[in-house]
């Protein structure tokens, strides 16, 4: 098991003298952190453009929630005042950058060098870094606040959650923010079946086995815990079926096993919506957790 970055990285990362020296550092380390990906995530989140495009951003109501629980604390050993873990193409980024005081210091990391790569053409002017919630490179007790939307589930682990544990400083919080299809509507509940024939060992938010890892330890503390109406993602079929393209255990088939999935999906819409160019609705749930070091 290799050791954190951030005992090879001691110095200040705002120091601007050492940024060439970062730079290569976090480049030679970053295939070494790409370890411990599950391999499903390393298959199937290769195309950042299409994810991008295919998949939901998040309400009003979630992101405000997200900022009006930001800790800001004391800011003597403070590098980082927001880490956002697993930021894929940046699409919860965009939306709770424009809420963040100036001068915020945000830092956006990513295993998927492609995903990361979308992000950055959006905001040229953001930190960013490729590193798993398992090696992130910063001091003990340096980050204010901690990130995680939609992703969780990929590294809900002891591993995981003891570092960034260590890098949050006193009173630091961690945010879980995730949108889930709302299978209460009966043809989202067969599109979820679907899933599942391709899920297997995969991890899977929905499966609740991420909540595992809070259980017996007291790193945390939950502070709030809300479900609220998601945002809708809106559509044809070819939309629709593009979506679930775009999720990893779909996104990594090939040949006939792809097509064998997409003609599942297919058959799905063509029972329950009859015109080809009917605008369907996706809608989510949006689940948010607010949880503080202790």
């Amino acid at each position: 098991m290799w050791p954190s970055l951030s005992r090879y990285l001691s110095w200040n990362l705002s120091h601007r003298g050492h940024s060439k020296l970062l730079s290569k550092s976090l480049e030679v380390f970053s295939k070494i952190m790409a370890s411990n990906v599950h391999q499903t995530a390393k298959d199937g989140f290769k195309q950042g453009d299409h994810y991008d495009k295919s998949r939901p951003s998040y309400t009003d109501d979630l992101v405000s929630l997200v900022q009006k629980n930001i800790h800001y604390g004391k800011s003597e050993g403070i590098i980082c005042d927001i880490l956002e873990l697993g930021a894929g193409t940046g699409k919860f980024t965009s939306r709770i950058l424009p809420l963040l005081p100036q001068g915020t210091r945000y830092v956006a990391t990513e295993p998927s060098e492609d995903f990361l790569s979308v992000l950055k053409d959006k905001f040229n002017n953001i930190d960013t870094k490729v590193c798993t919630a398992t090696n992130i490179p910063f001091k003990d007790n340096s980050v204010q606040n901690v990130i995680c939307a939609q992703c969780f589930h990929w590294f809900a682990n002891m591993e995981s959650l003891t570092e960034i544990h260590r890098v949050l400083a006193p009173g630091g919080r961690l945010f879980l923010v995730w949108n889930d299809k709302d299978v209460n509507i009966e043809w989202l509940r067969h599109m979820a079946d679907i899933l599942t024939l391709y899920y297997g060992d995969t991890p899977r938010k929905i499966s609740g086995d991420w909540k595992n890892v809070f259980d017996g330890n007291d790193m945390f503390r939950c502070v709030e815990n809300t479900v609220q109406p998601g945002i809708q993602l809106m559509g044809n079929k070819d939309f629709v079926l593009n979506h679930y393209t775009s999720i990893s255990v779909i996104a990594k088939l090939q040949g006939e096993e792809r097509q064998g999935a997409l003609s599942k999906f297919r058959d799905v819409l063509n029972d329950n919506f009859k015109n080809e160019e009917e605008n369907i609705i996706i809608q989510f749930v949006s689940e948010f957790y607010c949880t503080e070091k202790v």
